[in-house]
């Protein structure tokens, strides 16, 4: 049953130079799939993405595209700019894009951002404090590391960036984004978002 919402989602996604090309349009159609379980409308849930490396290139907010057909275009779309991975920049992104395009009638509504990410950014502490500010505003964070090592200090960072454990996704690999969604763990947010820590991927079916 897809979720209806309301809620805002913004996915973060990285475009850094050590992803593939075939690895980024991987995480692209990830990010798409998601979208199957949601009721997409300016009253239900809204989606937004943004793609950073050094800096944020491609992005959109929520309110120029309405339905899935519309986001899935511009999603497939973003190019991939291959630079560095200044993760803080994306964030920071992230939190513009709440801020700009929230009415008051979803003051209260849960928001959710999404970080796909293959690794450390190149500046953990400012990533964390960005997050933590992020964080401070009501805003729930989900980190997805792809060919992240348990324990390792890009583990580290992800946690330092959801505030826990169980909120962070660690992937094998980007074969993982063809075969798993993280359709579960959204719906457990966004429809039970008092039950964070209970969050799950699934294969998909």
């Amino acid at each position: 049953t897809p979720c209806t919402g309301p809620a805002d989602i913004v996915f973060v996604i990285d475009g850094s130079e050590s992803i593939s090309s075939d690895n980024f349009n991987t995480t692209l159609e990830f990010v798409i799939r998601n979208l199957d379980k949601l009721t997409i409308s300016q009253t239900g849930v809204r989606v937004a993405a943004l793609v950073f490396s050094d800096k944020v290139y491609d992005n959109f907010t929520f309110t120029p595209y309405r339905n899935k057909l519309e986001l899935s275009m511009v999603i497939r779309s973003m190019k991939q700019p291959k630079q560095g991975t200044d993760t803080e920049k994306g964030l920071a992104k992230m939190m513009d894009i709440f801020n700009a395009t929230r009415p008051p009638e979803r003051e209260n509504i849960p928001q959710v951002g999404v970080v796909i990410t293959d690794g450390e950014s190149r500046n953990p502490i400012a990533t964390v404090t960005e997050a933590v500010k992020i964080r401070s505003n009501g805003i729930s964070l989900i980190a997805v590391g792809v060919a992240v090592q348990n324990g390792s200090s890009a583990d580290r960072e992800l946690q330092g960036i959801t505030g826990a454990k169980e909120n962070v996704l660690l992937l094998n690999g980007y074969d993982d984004l063809q075969t798993l969604t993280s359709i579960s763990l959204l719906s457990k947010i966004l429809c039970q978002v008092n039950n964070i820590s209970r969050l799950f991927l699934q294969p998909i079916c």
